[in-house]
């Protein structure tokens, strides 16, 4: 399994310390490919979401949102263009 991220192309506006930020997103992808002609994206345990979360959005300097990307390989590519 391999898990990829990747800053998105488009900001998100947010909260913190008290103040509106307007920040990067971040995408998370975890996958499960042989051959890289199909992907499957594999569960992440909830906890361990939270846990990628709360690190990302405290200690990656501006970024404010984390999404997790669930499209398998076909429709979606591996890597991010």
């Amino acid at each position: 399994m391999a898990v990829l991220y990747r800053r998105a192309d488009f900001k998100s506006t947010g909260i913190r310390e008290g103040k509106r930020t307007f920040e990067w997103c971040v995408i998370i992808r975890a996958i499960n490919t042989t051959d890289s002609m199909s992907a499957a994206v594999e569960e992440l345990p909830f906890a361990l979401m939270h846990r990628l979360v709360s690190r990302i959005t405290g200690e990656v300097k501006g970024v404010n949102c984390v999404l997790y990307d669930f499209t398998p390989k076909p429709c979606a590519t591996i890597e991010y263009e």
